[in-house]
């Protein structure tokens, strides 16, 4: 009896030894896997930086190609913009998750985000705009003052004191993380590009060829020291600062510091301004196409209100202009390195000049 009952105690010792580490090793499994799957799940940190925050709205699936989409039967409207969206996370690099569906999953710098000072939300309308000058930035701030006000485009103020003090049209970098978060899934995001060399040209004309009153601030600002710098056979008193010439502004352009420097919004880069790496833009508009991509989104909207025709300033100079240059060929060579994420980016491809 005392043998078996020994017996029986050294199988119990033995069980206790083994049973132990086993329902140790099970809990330290289960806390190892429930740290990484909150990690992946909803918490990042991006290596080599701090404080980022990686939030995870859901990225349009636009990973059909051209040739898949010719055999889905699909509005030729939705069509476009998926092209159009399927055309940014590739650019993105780095900027992009590693988990699965890698390419549709923008990583947010909240830090970066804040940075915007061109990212505006309606929370009316529910929309987010990126304002981007020259590309129909006057047109759309009309558009929202017509909405807003219930009026007709052509009684509409393009004051935008007004949009942002009395309709509420709001900085992104306002929000918190929680309420970015919100915007980005339930929102409609939109933004407005062009040839980036036509924006150039269009830039220039406006601030120092074309300009209208109260705009003298540019001439001064820039136009003077422009000219100073650049212009050949300067003489103190040349020039009034509103007659910079186009070779002298792409000399300009051309040493400006578009990486770590302070660049002016009417020629900053539209990645830079509109930051589409971190956030997913449901609707590009191209101003090629402007009317009947900004009619596509009053539609989603919910605006009967149309679009305007209008006319671009520099509509066919673009050749010109830029084949004047001096030592043409180098400066528009330079310049579409300085833009060539956003010729690349929204379809504009390599230097579209002879």
């Amino acid at each position: 009896m005392a043998e078996c009952f020994n017996t029986r105690l050294q199988r119990f010792a033995i069980m206790r030894r083994l049973f132990i580490p086993m329902i140790l090793a099970f809990c330290v499994m289960y806390v190892i896997t429930t740290v990484v799957y909150i990690g992946t799940e909803v918490n990042e940190t991006v290596p080599g930086a701090s404080s980022e925050v990686v939030l995870r709205p859901k990225w349009p699936d636009d990973s059909a190609s051209e040739k898949d989409l010719a055999n889905i039967d699909t509005d030729p409207m939705e069509e476009r913009m998926m092209l159009r969206r399927s055309r940014i996370p590739p650019m993105c690099g780095g900027k992009f998750t590693s988990t699965k569906n890698a390419s549709r999953e923008p990583i947010w710098n909240l830090n970066i985000l804040y940075t915007s000072s061109s990212i505006y939300v309606d929370d009316k309308y529910k929309f987010l705009y990126c304002f981007v000058p020259k590309t129909a930035t006057t047109t759309w701030r009309k558009m929202f003052m017509a909405m807003h006000y219930n009026i007709s485009y052509n009684d509409a103020d393009e004051n935008f004191d007004k949009l942002t003090k009395d309709i509420g049209l709001k900085h992104l970098n306002l929000y918190s993380e929680q309420k970015i978060l919100q915007i980005m899934q339930g929102y409609l995001k939109f933004m407005v590009v062009r040839n980036p060399f036509e924006r150039l040209l269009s830039a220039w004309q406006n601030k120092f060829n074309k300009y209208k009153s109260g705009q003298f601030w540019y001439c001064n600002t820039y136009g003077k020291s422009i000219i100073e710098k650049y212009r050949k056979n300067f003489t103190v008193g040349d020039g009034s600062g509103c007659d910079v010439t186009f070779d002298e502004f792409t000399d300009y352009l051309l040493e400006r510091d578009f990486k770590n420097g302070w660049i002016d919004e009417h020629w900053k880069p539209y990645y830079d301004l509109c930051m589409p790496c971190h956030v997913p833009y449901d609707t590009i508009i191209h101003y090629e196409t402007l009317v009947e991509d900004s009619n596509y989104v009053l539609d989603k909207l919910g605006e009967k209100r149309r679009f305007p025709n209008g006319s671009s300033g520099v509509k066919g100079k673009v050749l010109e202009a830029y084949s004047n240059l001096n030592n043409s060929f180098h400066k528009r060579e330079q310049i579409y390195k300085i833009y060539q994420m956003d010729f690349d980016m929204f379809g504009y491809g390599p230097i579209p000049l002879a």
